[in-house]
């Protein structure tokens, strides 16, 4: 219910459940995105999430670990949890972390601005001369094709409610034009932003 919903967003357990997501060898991780999806429908629980500084990636890498059993859930509680928060700065918001600027590890609000890897791919530095790949490539991948076989029929509905995910986040005030220029050069993304996401289903 909407009020035990807003209940958890007060006890502080979402931070764990969001570290179960970053787990793929939990066999409770594609339950725990399943929960994450639920809760992102509170307000005051996308808030929480917004403000948790691995939920992006965390959600982004359960889906693509399990396809099958966690895309859906994963793209449809990033899109619950970008629709019901707003960015309150760097080291608060979902759009931030799509764009690889705050991950689990990160201990300051100072992004990266990437590499941009061709395509509209972004890679962050972590400082060890290997490239992070930001999640939002992740989102593109999935929108190219790259789990069309696992997901099957399911294939059409996923990529809908990720362009629906990247339509509300590049619509944010503070990072929204810059996820709006990485969006704006790759191909891919050229085929699907003006899909509404009827169309696809």
């Amino acid at each position: 219910t909407p009020a035990l919903a807003d209940h958890a967003a007060k006890t502080g357990h979402l931070t764990k459940i969001v570290a179960m997501l970053a787990n793929p060898a939990l066999p409770r991780q594609a339950a725990a995105v399943g929960v994450v999806d639920v809760l992102a429908g509170s307000r005051l629980c996308a808030e929480a999430l917004a403000a948790t500084p691995a939920t992006a990636r965390a959600l982004v890498e359960a889906a693509e670990a399990d396809p099958t059993h966690a895309m859906m859930h994963a793209v449809d509680a990033l899109g619950r949890a970008l629709e019901n928060s707003s960015c309150g700065g760097d080291t608060c918001c979902l759009v931030a972390q799509l764009l690889g600027d705050i991950s689990s590890s990160s201990s300051s609000s100072e992004g990266s601005d990437g590499v941009d890897d061709g395509d509209g791919r972004i890679s962050g530095d972590r400082g060890d001369g290997e490239g992070e790949r930001a999640p939002v490539d992740a989102l593109l991948g999935l929108l190219g094709g790259k789990h069309d076989l696992a997901l099957g029929t399911d294939a059409p509905e996923a990529k809908a409610r990720v362009v629906t995910a990247l339509q509300h986040a590049a619509e944010d005030a503070l990072h929204g034009p810059r996820l709006r220029a990485v969006l704006g050069r790759s191909s891919v993304w050229a085929s699907y932003r003006g899909m509404r996401h009827d169309l696809f289903l």
